[in-house]
């Protein structure tokens, strides 16, 4: 019964906002769906993380962790298979590097676990205090020349020349990556908290006492969303959907939170 109720509630909701008189009903609407992201990525199934590197002035970042957390966020990804980390270390201990230090790096690092693309990312801002504030910047790196992601305008080498990225790569050519991301994210910013809250929906998050806000207050949790954030942008629009609470998508997916 309480399942019917929400979906009555929900239609209504949608018929008032077809009048177009409920403009603040479907803004809070929206912030009550929890999001799935999917695999937009033409021709990448496999893919491999490559340890973090530091291009902020803070040095005491922890990359391990940070590398952790957008390797855990990556693998949420439906239809994507993500190379474990333990086997990335392990082999670059092996060559006696840290992480990859050209786009040719990257391939090989790739190619060696039989993934088509890596994903390499560098901090470049980080500030701990709460309101935290994390920088991330992405390449990703393909084996061969594949397709760019659906439903995006693919490698813009403007943006490629003007973004911090963590290594020097031409901007045509096979050497060039495949998408670049450069993003701050800053826990005083509004679309972050919104984007917070997504976040915590999905994850069934927000029926903790500190709800929603506890992933732009700690540093740890904030991580981890950033991490979110710009794996959400990879993908695009192509690669996420929606789903209302109440509304049975799964497995226990009717156990949304009140």
């Amino acid at each position: 019964m309480d399942r019917i109720k929400i979906i009555n509630v929900f239609v209504m909701t949608m018929a008032l906002a077809a009048l177009g008189g409920c403009e603040g009903w479907t803004d809070h609407l929206e912030l009550q769906r929890g999001e799935i992201l999917f695999n937009s990525l033409s021709g990448v199934q496999s893919i491999v993380v490559a340890p973090m590197m530091n291009l902020s002035t803070n040095r005491d970042v922890d990359l391990v962790e940070a590398t952790n957390a957008f390797a855990s966020e990556l693998q949420q990804v439906r239809g994507l298979t993500v190379v474990p980390l333990g086997r990335v270390y392990q082999y670059l201990a092996q060559s006696k590097v840290a992480t990859v230090g050209s786009p040719a790096e990257a391939r090989q690092l790739a190619k060696a676990f039989g993934a088509q693309a890596c994903i390499v990312v560098a901090v470049t801002e980080f500030d701990p205090y709460n309101p935290p504030r994390l920088g991330l910047a992405v390449q990703m790196f393909t084996v061969g020349d594949l397709p760019p992601p659906k439903g995006t305008p693919g490698f813009d080498p403007v943006e490629a020349e003007q973004a911090g990225t963590p290594l020097a790569a031409p901007s045509s050519g096979e050497a060039r990556p495949r998408d670049i991301l450069s993003h701050i994210f800053s826990g005083r910013n509004v679309e972050v908290e919104h984007l917070a809250q997504k976040y915590a929906r999905e994850r069934m998050a927000d029926s903790t006492p500190f709800g929603w806000r506890r992933f732009v207050a700690d540093q740890h949790e904030f991580m981890r969303l950033c991490s979110y954030g710009m794996i959400r942008e990879m993908l695009g629009a192509q690669g996420r959907t929606g789903r209302m609470p109440g509304i049975n998508v799964g497995p226990g997916s009717g156990k949304w939170p009140k």
